[in-house]
């Protein structure tokens, strides 16, 4: 026994645990094969710097602060960009800079993005694998808007009836930290990159398109079975 750091994790009410439940009963029969037609979707905001591996170091007592030994931190609000990406199985799906007012994304500015690119998506899904492809969004309060929600009910393809507070039961998460970890390996000048938010952000813009179309094919097929693990 020793003294450990507490893990942290979503406050889930007994509401949210019984739909998390439901939701695991509608689908604890699918295969593999079934989860590779589900678009998981999310948004994530991607900061310039943020450093979210942990470093680990060899020195001896008393030695923690020689520069060798310390990883720098900016202080400070870093400067980030929203971004939406999609896949299925081993299809990497559309990916959007999210360019709204201030940073925030309401649900007109939602949905404007989605009506332009979801269906052409879902329907190569649906053409690719032969089967009726499902889509996947959380409830944040931009998808759970009235006009985002009668428009999704417009369409050909499947909603998934996605439970409260459940960002570990989606896959995309995963490409969300390997992206952010490609960003500071392949491009870590942008870093310490100046010039003021709007030139940070364009470059930003730049780059993650490009990191997003070389995340490997097979890590996303991977990704979409991993549900049944």
């Amino acid at each position: 026994m020793r003294k450990w750091l507490a893990a942290g994790r979503p406050k889930l009410t007994e509401e949210h645990a019984r739909k998390r439940l439901e939701w695991a009963k509608r689908y604890k029969d699918f295969t593999p094969e079934d989860w590779l037609k589900v678009a998981w979707s999310d948004e994530s905001s991607v900061a310039k710097s943020r450093n979210l591996r942990n470093v680990w170091i060899f020195r001896a007592p008393g030695e923690q602060y020689l520069r060798n030994n310390v990883v720098p931190r900016t202080m400070g609000n870093s400067v980030s960009l929203m971004v939406w990406g999609c896949f299925a199985g081993d299809v990497r799906g559309p990916f959007l800079i999210f360019d709204g007012i201030e940073g925030r994304v309401s649900g007109e500015y939602y949905l404007e993005r989605m009506q332009e690119e979801l269906p052409r998506f879902m329907e190569y899904i649906a053409e690719r694998l032969d089967t009726d492809p499902i889509f996947m969004q959380d409830n944040a309060p931009v998808h759970t808007s009235g006009i985002v929600k009668r428009w999704l009910r417009e369409q050909d393809f499947e909603m998934m009836d996605w439970p409260p507070f459940s960002p570990d039961l989606n896959p995309i998460e995963n490409l969300w930290a390997i992206m952010k970890d490609d960003l500071r390996d392949q491009y870590p000048e942008i870093a310490d990159m100046r010039g003021g938010p709007a030139a940070i952000k364009h470059r930003l813009a730049e780059v993650l398109p490009i990191i997003w179309t070389r995340i490997s094919l097979e890590v996303c097929r991977s990704l979409s079975k991993s549900i049944v693990d």
